[in-house]
């Protein structure tokens, strides 16, 4: 988003609503919604690992950093342990806890290389106001995103992305960045 300041209006508010809940089959347990000025996050929920809300996304840590997260950390179990011999305290039984207090605890470059499984994720970076998007090495869980130079937009489908940037968006696939993915 433009960093004009201005709030999301209502009407922002319900075309993200409406455009997170295209993925309403692939999340059928939950749906989250959390912003600020500059940034806009929303989650649709399948509930495997935690089938509390203490699973529920966009999470927010004690420390201010936000993720929303799709997928599956295979070893959060040994990362939730290492952490908590660290002092770090967990709420809930979720991967996406763990993965949230991973970032907090050692940053981007150690938690990425820490983690196993297969995922996409956003974290907003309060404390340095940036954004991180991150996608397993393999590119099992998608990860598709839109910067037009103004402002990035994500989605892990091409249809929620679509219909919140709309029609008027040139949706044509860049021929250099397919070969490179396919190579």
């Amino acid at each position: 988003r433009n960093s004009n300041h201005e709030s999301w209006t209502e009407d922002e508010l319900h075309r993200f609503s409406a455009a997170r809940d295209t993925m309403t089959p692939r999340g059928p347990d939950d749906a989250g919604l959390w912003h600020q000025t500059n940034i806009l996050l929303g989650h649709r929920r399948l509930s495997i690992l935690d089938l509390t809300q203490g699973g529920h996304q966009p999470m927010t840590s004690p420390k201010g950093t936000t993720i929303v997260f799709n997928g599956e950390i295979y070893n959060y179990r040994e990362l939730r342990e290492q952490l908590s011999h660290e002092g770090i305290s967990f709420r809930s039984s979720s991967d996406t806890e763990v993965l949230l207090a991973c970032f907090d605890q050692w940053g981007l470059e150690r938690t990425l290389n820490k983690i196993r499984g297969m995922y996409a994720f956003c974290i907003w970076d309060s404390e340095n106001q940036c954004v991180h998007l991150a996608r397993d090495p393999i590119g099992k869980k998608p990860l598709f995103f839109f910067n037009n130079g103004k402002a990035i937009h994500f989605a892990s489908t091409l249809k929620a992305l679509s219909k919140w940037l709309g029609p008027q968006q040139d949706y044509s696939l860049d021929a250099t960045s397919v070969e490179n993915f396919l190579s």
